[in-house]
């Protein structure tokens, strides 16, 4: 979980900060799932990886998507 969210080592000067930090990297993971299990259904799985998708491979390839 910690290398799929890239959450780094805490430091904050308040729990409230701490709690804020870890409830957007929950929010995040919980959003990979999401789109893992959209990608899984439409088998686009299979093509593309979800690291591919969030952050390209530097080419243009058109609308792969539709």
């Amino acid at each position: 979980m910690k290398n799929d969210v890239d959450l780094m080592p805490a430091n904050v000067r308040t729990d409230s900060v701490l709690r804020g930090d870890l409830f957007i990297a929950f929010l995040a993971l919980v959003l990979r799932m999401k789109l893992m299990w959209l990608m899984i259904d439409a088998g686009l799985h299979k093509r593309y990886s979800l690291r591919r998708i969030a952050y390209g491979d530097g080419e243009y390839h058109g609308n792969d998507l539709a």
